[in-house]
């Protein structure tokens, strides 16, 4: 076994200590092609919405004054639901049947200090997934502690610890294996995770099934199920999970389990905690290739392989497209089960037999795939290289929108985990890259790159998805995006060809109807499942056994995990104290950098320091200091001039977005005044204080 590192037993010492101590001391260019100007008509807000409203008002009105609250934050708490586990010596299924799982023959060790105890099992199995401590480590320093200390209570191997299975009960699905964890496991523990649990009287949740590639120099492969709670989305528990060096021989093989399990809850429901709650799937969220997968449709290049319509492709320039036609008929769950259209199927799905359960309106396009790595990603390419002049811009419109990009990656808000990158490297983008080019540094930095017929093409697609990703917006202006995205795809055909109108350029015309049925795109998007499919790849650490590796671990990772709520998250909370400036006037110490907000952070860094207040004013903010009165207020400078940065299809103002100018002298606000949080993209290669792109964060600030 190999020999502990010094550091990780001083660690764990600490960790015991320490909590030792606080339990005894606490006491509580322009297109030519005319015919984008001749057949085509730029929608009009005020030809869909007569009331002229004011959509920056919209963005600010009603927004939640939270109660100030300053406090200084000198460490940060991590959340165990948020942790991962990795082991470099995960127990294979063979070595783990000689393994004597003793933990039901030790009781936790607590140490009592007055009346409170300490569970050390729970604090060091807390420590090991926080920190990701191997297996081997654990052992030896819980060796160590007992033999240096009156711990004999505690187990001698971490996996008694940590509760690890000593077998993992695989079955066969040609041609790999298949874990099934349990609906109804995944369901209470996601309910445990929601604080508004108890006043639920249905559950609904979304379910994704993707494929995870494990390594490129294999291939083997992950499929796992996941689902989410609709009121709850960003917490994902995996359903089942199965791994080959291909996808399953046949879907219903392996969605049997899964559906068994939804047939029986939808029809009978289910108690937990004393409570009874009826159940529905709320939609089933896939890729293109899984959705034709799951459903036994034809794939993305089959003729009739639009999910939503009876469209039916035609075969130009060596590809399949689907260039726009007036008369389409949508399909029907009867139509679905009746097979009327017989060229969209190629088998039956398992899928069918659950209750209640809508084949068309219930598995919604999802806008991560659709519109970011599918239309976005088209658009850039074609920009780039693929079209032909004028639809490509030059190379040194290239260079230039690539400097641009580079230029703004280090004023990119602390909401984005990726940083704008280099064309160079568009191979290599993410989705939420696409969509930061999409909704924010796009508008900006086009303007005067690409011609204006492309501009505004693009400016449609932009306004569009901003309208539908936002619930403010989508009550009023819903009809206004689905006439942008018409008139997208329109000229999209007359730019680019219609060979490029393909299987996602499409479905833009049906996605607006998944927006009014499931509300805003983030809401049915695969973002939160794509984000925890990289956890479930961290819990692998060799090439042996992968399925059982990650049953392990996700096993103990669940035996570990506490079922108290999250705490919530704070309100406005100042944090960070530094004594730099800038002061005004009846103002004093102490300072801070940082305002932590529910849903974003301001800082007093470039990127994360512009905000909107509830008046409308944009603020960039210098300091954040105590008022006269004892609250908190912000101190910074306010743009004087805030034009609009396009005036077609509308007027950019009309969603709070602006070119800003012309800072003020330092003023005062209150922080209760905050309304949001800008993304401010610079036009300028010297981001000199002259004009500044000043774009709502519309996927964070609720809206």
């Amino acid at each position: 076994m190999p020999k502990i590192l010094q550091k990780t037993y001083r660690k764990a010492r600490d960790m015991v200590d320490v909590s030792i101590y606080m339990a005894s001391s606490s006491t509580s260019s322009t297109c030519n092609n005319s015919d984008v100007k001749k057949n085509t008509e730029i929608p009009h807000r005020s030809l869909i919405e007569d009331d002229g409203s004011d959509h920056m008002q919209l963005l600010i009105t009603n927004q939640c004054v939270y109660q100030e609250s300053v406090i200084d934050v000198n460490t940060s708490t991590s959340s165990l639901f948020n942790s991962d586990y990795s082991s470099d010596s995960a127990t294979s299924e063979d070595e783990s049947r000689h393994f004597d799982n003793d933990a039901d023959d030790h009781d936790s060790t607590k140490v009592e200090m007055g009346n409170k105890p300490i569970d050390l099992n729970s604090q060091i199995s807390e420590w090991v997934f926080k920190h990701n401590i191997t297996l081997s480590a654990l052992s030896d320093i819980l060796k160590i502690f007992k033999n240096g200390g009156d711990y004999n209570n505690l187990p001698s191997d971490g996996r008694t610890l940590l509760k690890t299975p000593r077998c993992v009960l695989k079955e066969l699905v040609n041609p790999g294996e298949y874990y099934h964890f349990g609906l109804l496991n995944c369901i209470e523990r996601l309910l445990a995770k929601y604080k508004l649990s108890h006043s639920l009287k249905l559950v609904e949740i979304y379910v994704n099934v993707d494929g995870l590639p494990i390594s490129k120099s294999s291939s083997s492969q992950l499929y796992p199920i996941l689902c989410s709670l609709v009121q709850n989305p960003q917490h994902v528990e995996t359903i089942g999970l199965y791994h080959g060096n291909a996808k399953p021989d046949t879907a219903n093989c392996y969605l049997r389990k899964f559906v068994n399990e939804v047939v029986y809850l939808t029809n009978n429901g289910f108690i937990n905690n004393g409570h009874f709650y009826n159940f529905k799937i709320k939609a089933l969220i896939f890729d293109v290739p899984a959705k034709s997968f799951c459903t036994g449709t034809v794939g993305h290049t089959g003729y009739s392989s639009c999910s939503k319509c009876n469209i039916r492709g035609i075969y130009h320039n060596n590809r399949v497209c689907f260039p726009p036609e007036r008369d389409i008929q949508l399909r029907t769950h009867h139509d679905f089960i009746s097979k009327s259209d017989p060229e969209h199927h190629a088998n039956t799905s398992i899928l069918e037999e659950i209750p209640d359960f809508d084949m068309i309106q219930d598995i919604p396009l999802d806008y991560m795939h659709l519109i970011c790595l599918g239309v976005m990603r088209k658009l850039l390419i074609l920009w780039t290289g693929a079209a032909k002049p004028p639809s490509k811009m030059s190379s040194r419109d290239t260079k230039t929108l690539s400097a641009a990009l580079v230029n703004n990656s280090s004023n990119v808000p602390c909401e984005f985990v990726r940083k704008s990158r280099s064309l160079e490297e568009l191979k290599r983008w993410k989705a939420t890259e696409f969509r930061q080019f999409l909704l924010y540094t796009g508008p900006v930095l086009l303007k005067d790159i690409v011609s204006r017929d492309m501009y505004l093409n693009f400016l449609c697609l932009h306004v569009a998805v901003t309208i539908l990703s936002t619930k403010r917006y989508i009550a009023v202006d819903l009809d206004y995006a689905r006439s942008l995205l018409v008139y997208f795809v329109q000229t999209y055909v007359t730019l680019y060809g219609k060979q490029h109108v393909s299987h996602n350029v499409h479905n833009l015309l049906h996605i607006v109807d998944d927006v009014a049925r499931f509300g805003p795109l983030h809401n049915f998007s695969a973002f939160p499942f794509e984000n925890y499919m990289q956890k479930i790849k961290k819990h692998l650490h060799k090439q042996d056994k992968p399925l059982s590796q990650i049953v392990k671990r996700m096993t103990e990772l669940n035996s570990a995990t506490s079922d108290t709520l999250p705490q919530e998250k704070p309100k406005k909370v100042a944090y960070n104290e530094h004594n730099d400036g800038p002061l005004l006037p009846g103002t004093s110490c102490p300072q801070y950098k940082k305002l932590l907000c529910e849903n974003y952070v301001l800082k007093l860094k470039e990127g994360d320091n512009y905000c909107a207040l509830l008046d409308g004013t944009v603020v960039q903010i210098k300091n954040f200091v105590t008022g006269i009165d004892g609250g908190l207020v912000l101190i910074g400078k306010k743009y004087r001039n805030l034009e609009n940065l396009y005036h077609r299809p509308c007027n950019s103002s009309e969603y709070g977005i602006y070119l800003g100018s012309n800072l003020s002298n330092l003023k005062m606000w209150n922080v209760k005044e905050i309304a949001f949080k800008y993304f401010p993209v610079y036009t300028s290669v010297n981001q000199v204080e002259h004009q500044v792109g000043l774009i709502p964060i519309i996927h964070c600030n609720e809206f």
